[in-house]
């Protein structure tokens, strides 16, 4: 059985052309399904941004954008092979849940931040998932 590939990045902020043209060449290099971004420092994620990473005009995308300069995630899938069946996402992470070829998966694309009390909180949100999901 295919298996979803998927390429995960903390970029670090994808506003630049240095970090957009790296996450290109890696989607090439490893020809993801899907892409997973942390700390993309992005308030506000457009379609052409989108299309400035993935060449194909084939995808979808889910993002929580950042609080100022810090956090943000994004969660991005090729839709001639995955459609998505549900999601959930908080200010660190994204919950994803999809088909592959016929085969249903859960994908969770998550930044965790270093303050302790915002990383519990995380945590009670991805145990709440866990159980959702079971």
């Amino acid at each position: 059985m295919d298996r979803v590939k998927l390429l995960s990045w903390n970029c670090r902020g994808i506003n630049n052309a240095v970090s957009r043209k790296k996450v290109r060449e890696l989607l090439s290099a490893t020809q993801a399904d899907i892409l997973c971004l942390q700390e993309t420092k992005c308030e506000d994620w457009t379609t052409a941004l989108q299309d400035s990473i993935w060449d194909s005009k084939f995808h979808d995308w889910i993002t929580v954008k950042s609080e100022g300069l810090s956090g943000g995630v994004a969660l991005s899938w090729d839709s001639t092979l995955i459609s998505c069946q549900d999601y959930s996402c908080e200010q660190n992470w994204i919950w994803f849940k999809g088909v592959y070829r016929s085969q249903l998966f859960s994908c969770i694309n998550l930044y965790m931040p270093h303050k302790k009390r915002v990383r519990l909180k995380v945590w009670q949100d991805l145990s709440n998932i866990m159980n959702i999901c079971n």
